[in-house]
């Protein structure tokens, strides 16, 4: 009892290979019938033993004071604190006529003798709890007692051993933050004599990827948004916005996530405001039904988000409304967004239908960028999207580009899309999908086809693109399109 070894040695075998449940570096067989307690019987090696007999120990264990006292000085026979804080083996305690006994150096402690994280896995999902399954290096076959995540609890449900690794079943609840990304703060394995040993990780080393959300279920919880524009939230019911004018806008810089979970939010009743200011985060699987937008003041946005940038849109559907702008001022106008600029901007899966867009102004306004469902379009993409229903009256500008989908395009791509409504405009650069290729980096409009009547008093009309760059004919690389609707311009050009 009270023995520890390090290493484990050739005696005639190589006891790494030792398949006798008894088998073991310090004690290689006891037959069960001698009646032999083994006790506080612990080895450090490189590979775990078949054995029942001995508990395998790390360069940790020998570390700590806690342990060394534990096995070695129920007698005080041996000198342990001072020379194992000192990175020494203990010794004994010998009078002082005795020969000076020599200092050896405890093993070094190496990042395989501690537990560590190899992965995690989201096994089951809710909107405010997680169960995570965490794979864990562990070879010393500890208990794993805690594990330590920012802005979240965690309880160890349960855990198994198999040839080195732990998996861990852990439930993740009440979090601080309903966020998309939770940082792995600790791992607490308990040692030899229950002592605990803990990892700590670097923000950022270790992440538990899990989607939690707060949830919505009135009007007065979406306003709440405001008050943390970094977390996620899920629409658990329908809203109806009917008397809430401006006050549904989430203002500032939203970068968390918006899952409607399927539902509608209706009757949106927006003067010079947004559903959503600033977009940098992700909103998804909503339905608008019924979006009517008044503009008033020199503001150049207009649509539902009035810009996004770094952002994801999938699956939100806009149905039936009115975007009207009265104002002599430049716009860029969009149901779904008003601009997509300096970031990369995935649009997927969505539409709107049924929208009026109308532009009125009583002088020739600096410049028209309006897209049936985006109107300035930079580092962007959009695909399995589309238009329907869609009515664009445009005054006139100095610069305009004008789309049955996007207005005007820098760069990007459009693919697997469609276009379906009318565009009247006095302006030039309309298209039945995009109305204007800005400059010469290219772009690309693929597997989309346009039922769109263009009538424009002015040049440059086409049932795809309206124009490219002057001098630059392959800058946008067009194939597998269709356009079937009509097109008409008043410039003999």
């Amino acid at each position: 009892r009270n023995v520890y070894s390090v290493g484990i040695g050739k005696n005639g075998y190589d006891l790494t290979g030792v398949s006798s449940t008894y088998g073991g570096p310090n004690v290689y067989n006891l037959s069960i019938s001698n009646n032999v307690n083994v006790e506080n019987n612990y080895y450090m090696a490189d590979k775990m033993l078949e054995t029942n007999r001995h508990e395998k120990i790390t360069a940790l264990n020998l570390h700590d004071t806690v342990f060394q006292n534990n096995v070695l000085n129920s007698e005080n026979a041996f000198n342990v604190d001072e020379l194992v804080t000192n990175g020494y083996y203990p010794q004994l305690n010998m009078p002082e006529v005795m020969p000076k006994q020599e200092y050896i150096e405890l093993p070094e402690i190496k990042d395989e003798d501690l537990a560590d994280i190899i992965d995690t896995e989201v096994i089951e999902q809710g909107t405010s709890n997680v169960k995570v399954k965490f794979r864990v290096h562990n070879p010393s076959a500890e208990q794993i007692t805690e594990i330590k995540i920012e802005n979240i609890n965690v309880r160890i449900l349960s855990q198994e051993y198999n040839e080195g690794v732990s998996e861990v079943i852990a439930e993740l609840y009440d979090p601080i933050k309903y966020i998309s990304e939770y940082n792995v703060q600790s791992i607490t394995v308990k040692g030899a004599y229950n002592t605990e040993y803990t990892r700590e990780y670097e923000q950022g080393e270790k992440i538990v990827k899990a989607d939690l959300y707060k949830e919505i279920n009135s009007v007065q919880d979406w306003k709440n948004i405001n008050t943390s524009l970094t977390e996620n939230y899920m629409l658990m019911t329908d809203l109806n916005f009917i008397n809430e004018g401006n006050t549904i806008q989430i203002s500032g810089t939203f970068t968390g996530k918006i899952n409607g979970n399927n539902h509608k939010i209706s009757n949106l009743n927006l003067t010079n405001a947004f559903l959503i200011y600033d977009l940098r985060g992700t909103i998804e699987n909503l339905y608008i039904e019924n979006l009517n937008f008044e503009k008033t003041t020199s503001d150049i946005y207009m649509g539902l988000i009035r810009y996004a940038q770094d952002a994801t849109i999938n699956n939100v559907h806009i149905k039936g409304g009115k975007l009207e702008s009265k104002v002599n001022a430049k716009l860029n106008v969009g149901t779904l967004l008003g601009q997509a600029g300096g970031g990369n901007v995935v649009i997927t899966n969505s539409s709107a239908s049924e929208i009026e867009i109308i532009q009125e102004s009583s002088e020739i306004i600096s410049q028209n960028f309006m897209g049936g469902l985006v109107g300035n379009f930079y580092g962007a993409r959009i695909e399995n999207s589309y238009t329907r229903d869609i009515n664009l009256n445009i005054g006139n500008a100095i610069e305009t580009a004008i789309g049955g989908l996007v207005g005007n395009v820098t760069k990007g791509d459009i693919t697997n899309c469609y276009a379906q409504g009318k565009i009247e405009a006095v302006g030039t650069r309309v298209g039945g999908i995009v109305g204007r290729n800005e400059n010469n980096t290219q772009i690309t409009v693929t597997n989309c086809y346009s039922y769109v009547e263009a009538i424009t008093t002015e040049e440059y009309v086409g049932g795809i693109i309206g124009k490219d760059p002057d001098g630059y004919y392959n800058a946008t690389n067009t194939h597998n399109n269709l356009s079937i609707g009509n097109i008409y311009t008043g410039k003999q050009t």
